[in-house]
């Protein structure tokens, strides 16, 4: 006899897939084992909320560990408010604009969330037109995070704290201030490799390998 909850329970989970736009891979840090995560998205005008979800097959319920927020910057100014300086480091591609990220929050009980969701920021930036392009303020003990995790390089010159933060790849009680931060040409290139061999958001599938569309 088939069990009519297998049956629910296999329809919730494939509706809440089908619901998704991107799939990746997080662990576990308590069984060690490797879990599908889902994302979904929401958009209003210039503003996109990716969220990172997993379905929980016994409870019919998912969690939420991760999201991040994104803004569609059409100008060439630096992100604060204010700063009359011209960014430097976007200028020469005219009007392209870049993808500003406002907040970034995972779940610390998984592991590679965080780095996850900035890959999606940079496909969104492709899918968007901005060629990669990324910027945000690292507040707090983040700034490890985004200069060794994800390449990301000071807009202003800050050489006496890359040396301090160059071999932290975990987060730490340490308060390093606010610093403006984007993605270079160089680092863009790396993650514009990384995203062609295993890209997460399935537009960007569909872009690169058309063979993947689904109709």
């Amino acid at each position: 006899m088939f069990s009519t909850t297998s049956f629910f329970s296999i329809d919730q989970e494939q509706r809440f897939i089908e619901r998704s736009i991107g799939k990746f891979q997080v662990k576990d840090k308590h069984n060690y084992q490797y879990l599908s995560a889902y994302i979904f998205c929401s958009y209003y005008g210039d503003f996109a909320y990716f969220s990172a979800r997993l379905f929980n097959t016994k409870s019919q319920l998912h969690e939420l560990i991760g999201s991040i927020a994104l803004e569609y910057i059409k100008s060439l100014n630096p992100i604060k408010k204010g700063n009359e300086k011209e960014n430097q480091y976007y200028k020469h591609t005219d009007a392209v604009g870049f993808i500003c990220i406002n907040t970034l929050d995972s779940n610390g009980e998984y592991r590679g969330v965080g780095t996850a969701l900035m890959q999606v920021a940079i496909e969104y930036s492709f899918l968007k037109g901005c060629l990669g392009r990324i910027q945000l303020e690292s507040i707090d003990d983040s700034c490890p995070f985004y200069y060794n995790q994800i390449k990301m390089s000071f807009i202003e010159d800050h050489e006496s704290l890359q040396e301090r933060i160059k071999n932290i790849h975990k987060r730490s009680s340490v308060n390093y201030g606010s610093h403006d931060m984007y993605l270079s040409e160089e680092s863009i290139q790396e993650w514009k490799t990384k995203i062609l061999f295993n890209p997460i958001l399935q537009t960007t599938k569909e872009q690169f390998y058309p063979a993947s569309k689904v109709s």
